[in-house]
């Protein structure tokens, strides 16, 4: 188990969500980095950082971020390159061991645009 790329604010990553519990997005899917990357890069075995998850939903949640369509690219694991859909579910932001769940550095979001702009404005209205 391992981290494949350079995981840092902004990063999309392919994660394994599973377990989960109740309404939790689980499986193999991408997340985006709202942590300044690695949040304990001393330690060898653990490294943590705080994700949201991205899903293909069509809810609209007060919590939920649309991806802005046709901007953000990724090397999707499957499919090749191909532009980021769905939205982010900031209320399920949580922080997880990239080790332990295979991240995989897919694509990078500006952490200057508004997307990213308004997903840390609802994480830390969860939050403070």
């Amino acid at each position: 188990m391992a981290i494949t790329g350079n995981i840092q604010r902004g990063s999309i990553v392919y994660i394994e969500l599973s377990p989960q519990a109740g309404y939790e997005q689980g499986g193999r899917r991408p997340a985006l980095v709202v942590s300044d990357g690695i949040v304990n890069p001393g330690t060898l075995a653990q490294k943590f950082a705080a994700i949201v998850p991205l899903a293909n939903t069509k809810r609209e949640y007060p919590y939920h971020v649309p991806v802005p369509e046709n901007e953000i690219e990724i090397n999707h694991p499957e499919e090749g390159v191909v532009f980021l859909t769905g939205q982010a579910l900031c209320e399920q932001v949580k922080a997880l061991d990239m080790n332990q769940r295979n991240a995989d550095v897919v694509g990078q979001v500006d952490i200057t645009s508004e997307f990213y702009k308004k997903v840390i404005a609802i994480v830390r209205s969860i939050f403070f």
